[in-house]
């Protein structure tokens, strides 16, 4: 009986382990120009997985992240990066996160990230109200979203 008691011990722990093994890091740089567009993200939507996290290099000087308080799940603290720095942060909670640049937000330097293809707040999202340049990248962003997800399943990362 212990032996048969250890043996499903130690199955739950490796089920337990298995996901935080595969966990994976992608990387968002935080740029002057891409494209011709000044002040943005190297991405701007990206889609991870429960467990994984996001770095967010500053790549060129003068940017910072910062979670939008309203457009994050409920629950979730806000993050901030200091300026000039790399941020990271780990999604443990499913959703829609918005983020900006706390230096050039007005001029839409903002990106989402969407956690195990859940989107039970998006609908909270899509009724931000912000400045007019990020409120444009928003909606593009959400068009995208949905695109997305309306396609058959696969982990997604996008411009």
């Amino acid at each position: 009986m212990r032996t048969l008691s250890f043996r499903v011990t130690l199955m739950f722990l490796c089920l337990l382990l298995i996901p935080a093994l595969h966990a994976q890091e992608q990387t968002v740089e935080m740029l002057n120009e891409r494209d011709g567009q000044m002040m943005v993200f190297s991405k701007e939507l990206v889609f991870l997985d429960v467990g994984e996290s996001l770095l967010w290099r500053a790549t060129d000087k003068t940017h910072s992240v910062m979670f939008l308080a309203d457009g994050i799940p409920h629950g979730v603290e806000t993050f901030r990066s200091p300026f000039n720095v790399d941020g990271r942060f780990l999604f443990k909670t499913p959703g829609v996160y918005v983020y900006k640049c706390l230096a050039h937000y007005g001029m839409g330097m903002i990106g989402v990230v969407v956690v195990g293809r859940d989107t039970h707040n998006l609908d909270k999202v899509k009724k931000l109200k912000l400045l007019p340049a990020p409120q444009r990248k928003l909606r593009n962003i959400i068009a995208q979203i949905e695109e997305t997800l309306a396609a058959p399943s696969k982990k997604a990362t996008t411009k």
